[in-house]
């Protein structure tokens, strides 16, 4: 279930590369992602699913200069801030 939402984030993060392309700008929160493309007519993605534990995702805008955002499940233990919490992207110590 660790990969289901992982691959959940990760289209999110297509959708959201998309959505940056289109409208230069990060989108303020997830279900931004369902409205129709202002190009294209259709959806980013069809709906922003809860996690596999039964959680919503959180979504944070970072620094938007540099296009950052942070997409997080709460994971099994359906709490934020644990250790056993998945981050998209996925960050690399330095």
């Amino acid at each position: 279930t660790r990969d289901a939402a992982r691959n959940q984030m990760a289209s999110f993060g297509g959708a959201i590369d998309l959505y940056l392309i289109e409208t230069r700008a990060l989108p303020p929160e997830l279900e931004a992602l369902t409205a129709p493309s202002p190009k294209f007519g259709e959806p980013y993605i069809a709906k922003i699913p809860v996690d596999p534990w039964g959680t919503a995702y959180r979504y944070r805008v970072g620094d938007l200069a540099k296009r950052e955002y942070e997409i997080t499940s709460a994971g099994p233990d359906e709490r934020f801030g644990t250790d056993d919490d998945l981050v998209h992207p996925e960050r690399t110590p330095p």
